[in-house]
């Protein structure tokens, strides 16, 4: 087990999650087939964290409804459960519930990477669709979108190089080593902005 908890470590170290997410499917799979090895239930909340990590919403679905009872108990896992939710339901701006669905729970110590890793990974998505969709938008529009004070969406925005004017930001696309937007992204921006817009 300490040679799984290493490579678990190393992925962890190089934010490698779908090598992780690999390792831990295998670990799930392994335990429905001895049952002294059965999962902790970090390892079942780090497993749906990953789905997330990843964009594999949909394995993320199939695997909540694979867990033991008595794991969709644990209010990590509810809570986890909660956000996916929030992330398929496009139609009412869920997506824009995200960043502080996930910063209002309390979540484990030994999660906190995952956690911290998916609040920055969701983050950089907006900010990304921000860029290409905007050339200039409110402060409160933005600090919305991030799910973060004004003043917190200030330093982010000017980390991003994007000018900040009183309370307009002038974003400007980043670039990124990521090839071209797709039409999901394209269409979560557009859900963004309409959700924004009936509010």
């Amino acid at each position: 087990m300490s040679k799984v908890l290493n490579e678990i470590s190393k992925h962890l170290k190089n934010k490698d999650f779908e090598k992780l997410l690999h390792l831990l499917e295998e670990i799930e799979m392994k335990s429905h087939m001895i049952e002294d090895e059965r999962p902790t239930q970090p390892m079942y909340l780090e497993q749906m964290i990953c789905y997330v990590l990843t964009n594999r919403l949909t394995e993320a679905r199939f695997f909540y409804k694979r867990l033991p009872k008595q794991q969709k108990k644990n209010k990590h896992i509810s809570a986890m459960w909660k956000i996916l939710q929030l992330l398929w339901n496009k139609e009412s701006g869920g997506n824009l519930q995200v960043i502080p669905s996930v910063k209002k729970h309390h979540w484990p110590e030994q999660s906190r990477i995952y956690i911290d890793s998916m609040i920055e990974s969701f983050r950089n998505r907006i900010v990304a669709l921000i860029g290409r969709a905007y050339s200039s938008v409110s402060m409160s529009t933005v600090a919305l979108l991030l799910g973060f004070s004004e003043e917190d969406t200030t330093d982010i925005v000017i980390q991003y190089g994007w000018k900040v004017d009183q309370k307009t930001v002038y974003p400007k696309p980043l670039l990124e080593k990521q090839k071209t937007v797709d039409v999901d992204q394209l269409q979560q921006l557009t859900e963004y902005v309409v959700a924004l817009e009936k509010n």
